[in-house]
């Protein structure tokens, strides 16, 4: 990802403080792996591997919480263990 788009570091230091407690579930696909953010659902990353995949949506959760904090909003809390507990991964 170009940090050139993001004009403020303390925006990127603050979002990617945010994201380090998000999960990401990770499984294969046709394109090879197929990874989202459980936090963003809307995140998603496809890659021939699961390193490759993780850092699409990586990437993508730093700039979409970044713009939510641009624009002052809040991004989504981390899941908690309860939260998590019996979740689905479709």
């Amino acid at each position: 990802m170009s940090n050139a788009v993001i004009t403020e570091p303390c925006i990127l230091a603050e979002a990617t403080k945010i994201i380090e407690k998000y999960h990401i579930a990770l499984k294969l696909a046709s394109c090879g792996w197929s990874a989202r953010a459980l936090e963003m659902p809307e995140v998603v990353g496809c890659s021939k591997t699961a390193y490759l995949c993780i850092e699409a949506v990586h990437e993508g959760l730093i700039a979409g919480v970044c713009i939510l904090l641009t624009n002052g909003k809040r991004p989504p809390s981390p899941l908690t263990t309860d939260d998590l507990l019996g979740y689905q991964v479709g």
